[in-house]
């Protein structure tokens, strides 16, 4: 599973799912980037999941698809 890691989350987290793919919005390049853009960039990269601690997020476009 791809997981993407808002950069509100610790970096330590990416250890606590070893048999995931976790990659941090830093690493990314990304930081700063709205929740909004933010998630049609996870979407268009194919990241499964997004893992964020933004209170905001319910109020944004969101629809993960996978295909």
């Amino acid at each position: 599973m791809r997981v993407l890691c808002d950069e509100n989350i610790p970096h330590k987290v990416r250890g606590l799912l070893p048999e995931h793919e976790v990659v941090t919005v830093a690493y990314l390049n990304s930081i700063g980037i709205k929740s909004g853009e933010l998630l049609k960039a996870a979407e268009e990269a194919r990241f499964d999941v997004l893992i964020t601690s933004d209170q905001g997020i319910p109020y944004q476009q969101w629809g993960f698809r996978r295909s």
